[in-house]
């Protein structure tokens, strides 16, 4: 008796561990100082005091710069790390129980280009991306066919180059929003492009 009493409860431990969900602070406070090299663990824990405290949660990186944790909600962050990088942080359920968080580091230089790894939630296996994120086809941002482009338009699509592509997400988001960026496009043509390109929801799985 005393031993199927032991397994029960053991069995419910496991179960109730599988099923508790985390906060992103949490998961941010135990990030590794890898996934974001300019701030220290102090400087984490200080956004994360200054964010629940309602306060401006900014603080000085090493590169003497200012990172700024914009938002933090239970399962969402947002961190300008540089006037020219940010961080984003979902967290999304896995089918055993367990949760991911998909990790986007984006770049402008000047057009956007962003990285995109999944973790997860305790940052101790990273998963394979392709399991849980269908990246589109280049084909499939286009407004368009492309044989139905007019030429002055398959010219700006020529322009389209290097091939960048910007990934978004957010606290309301259940899923993860591509975009093509313009690449080194000029100023002047990127009204037209942006009428030809088209941003594309893709589903977490």
């Amino acid at each position: 008796m005393i031993k199927k009493l032991i397994l029960i409860i053991a069995v419910m431990t496991l179960s109730l561990g599988a099923s508790a969900q985390v906060k992103m602070a949490d998961v941010f406070r135990t990030m590794p100082d890898s996934i974001v090299r300019l701030l220290t663990n102090n400087d984490r824990m200080d956004l994360l005091d200054f964010a629940e405290s309602n306060m401006t949660a900014k603080v000085t990186n090493r590169l003497d710069g200012k990172s700024t944790l914009n938002i933090l909600t239970d399962d969402y962050l947002h961190l300008t790390v540089t006037t020219l990088s940010s961080l984003q942080m979902r967290l999304f359920p896995l089918s055993d129980g367990r949760q991911a968080v998909v990790v986007v580091k984006t770049v402008a230089g000047p057009a956007k280009d962003s990285i995109l790894k999944i973790y997860t939630a305790d940052w101790s296996e990273q998963l394979d991306v392709k399991q849980h994120v269908i990246a589109p086809s280049l084909d499939a941002y286009w407004a368009k066919p492309l044989d139905e482009m007019t030429e002055e338009e398959l010219q700006i699509v020529r322009q389209l180059d290097p091939v960048l592509i910007q990934i978004s997400m957010s606290a309301e988001r259940n899923g993860l929003l591509f975009q093509r960026s313009f690449g080194m496009l000029a100023k002047a043509d990127q009204p037209q492009a942006e009428k030809l390109l088209r941003p594309i929801e893709v589903s977490w799985k």
